[in-house]
């Protein structure tokens, strides 16, 4: 008897301790599924603080690129009104025998003129034609194009000033 009461007594010492073991791994896998949560909380919070970051840097990217659009657009158009202006002053132009068309095929080179052979000049850029881009939004592009080169002597065109009665200035670069 004395064996079985020493075997009921391990028997609940082992029972007991078996409990304590279920409390403490129970307990542990309650704070570790509360640290996990807290870390998920912080991640959450980190990956939304950080995309809206991203998305207000894209939002600036966006603004900057459309400003440079619209300056390109300026640009383009000014370039419009200068070659309208060149061909305006060609044709009024176009009657007198001190000016001529040169049509260059490549870019012009840096060529030093004596002073007697200086010459009055003006260039002309063709941007070419204007083309929609590929997006729907209506952005300008331009297709490359040619230069022309327009030249008269300055002695020619101080000739044909004075023949008019007109001051005319010459600048020697």
């Amino acid at each position: 008897m004395i064996q079985l009461q020493m075997l009921l007594h391990g028997q609940q010492n082992i029972d007991s301790r078996l409990d304590s073991l279920q409390k403490e791994q129970q307990k542990n896998r309650q704070e570790l599924e509360d640290g996990l949560m807290g870390i998920m909380r912080e991640l959450k919070h980190d990956i939304a603080g950080k995309s809206m970051e991203h998305s207000e840097d894209l939002d600036k990217l966006k603004q900057r690129q459309e400003r440079l659009y619209n300056e390109f657009n300026v640009l383009f158009l000014r370039l419009d009104e200068m070659e309208h202006l060149v061909s305006n002053l060609l044709h009024e132009t176009k009657d007198d025998a001190a000016a001529e068309r040169v049509q260059q095929q490549k870019p012009a080179e840096i060529q030093e003129i004596a002073k007697s052979e200086s010459l009055q000049s003006v260039l002309s850029i063709s941007s070419g034609s204007c083309v929609e881009g590929p997006s729907s939004q209506e952005k300008r592009y331009r297709k490359p194009s040619q230069a022309f080169l327009y030249s008269q002597k300055v002695e020619e065109a101080q000739a044909a000033a004075a023949a008019k009665g007109q001051a005319s200035e010459v600048i020697h670069l």
